[in-house]
């Protein structure tokens, strides 16, 4: 793998790292860069709650067997999570502070010192509220202060031997309004558009957007082609899910 020498270093100087795990771009980088240094002194905990697709769980174990590091995988149930049930604008303050209170407290269990978490360099702070849940939790965020982008974590994700890169797979809620009361069923019929889309289109991102009986898909810029060449397919499968109407997004998902 083409390690990232400044990242090495950084891990190098700990004692002992839990890496909050997602199994995307960053979080991979984080955990192999960790394992590479440390050994047996760092972990991935991921958080396993329902606002998370079956596809991040999968990428997840991937990535963890690829990096070689301990994934440890502890349960929130939707009961526990009543503060993002509303889908109100700091849902994502909320659902970070219950997720990073849980690896906290796993972390402080298996004595492993510091927590960290994979913001990079280029992520937009301006829309990522749940940093401030990081901080009340004594988070640290190596990819930002090394200055580490995008480009060089897709490099190194590039260089490790996975079954399947990572994509950005986003948390459920993403796909009704803000505002809407969301349930644990509208979370899994959200689910299962999107991997009905993924069945009939061959595409791999994609997002179901919906409102009442209205919704839209999105498909990564790359995967446009595919999507929109597999429209009638789609729409009739949405259709017969229920939707009224359904929309395809022209600009994909960046």
């Amino acid at each position: 793998m083409d390690y990232i020498p400044e990242l090495l270093d950084l891990f190098g100087d700990m004692k002992s790292v839990a890496v909050c795990f997602s199994g995307g771009l960053d979080s991979t980088a984080l955990a192999a860069h960790a394992q590479k240094a440390l050994g047996e002194d760092c972990v991935a905990i991921m958080i396993d709650m329902p606002t998370l697709s079956d596809v991040q769980r999968e990428m997840a174990m991937n990535s963890a067997r690829a990096s070689g590091v301990k994934l440890i995988t502890i349960p929130i149930a939707w009961s526990e999570l009543n503060d993002i049930s509303d889908n109100g604008e700091r849902r994502c303050y909320f659902c970070k502070k219950a997720m990073f209170s849980a690896v906290r407290r796993a972390a402080v269990l298996k004595g492993f010192q510091e927590l960290v978490s994979g913001e990079n360099a280029d992520d937009d702070l301006s829309d990522r509220p749940g940093m401030s849940a990081g901080k009340e939790a004594g988070v640290r965020y190596p990819l930002r202060e090394l200055g580490i982008g995008r480009s060089a974590i897709e490099r190194f994700v590039s260089s490790m031997d996975l079954e399947r890169k990572p994509f950005k797979e986003t948390c459920l809620l993403t796909r009704f309004p803000t505002g809407t009361t969301v349930s644990e069923e509208d979370l899994r019929f959200a689910e299962a558009c999107e991997g009905a889309v993924r069945a009939v289109a061959g595409i791999g991102l994609v997002r179901v957007r919906i409102s009442g009986r209205t919704c839209t898909v999105v498909s990564s810029y790359d995967e446009r082609p595919l999507l929109f060449d597999n429209s009638n397919a789609v729409i009739s499968t949405l259709k017969g899910m229920g939707f009224k109407k359904v929309s395809l997004d022209p600009d994909g998902y960046s």
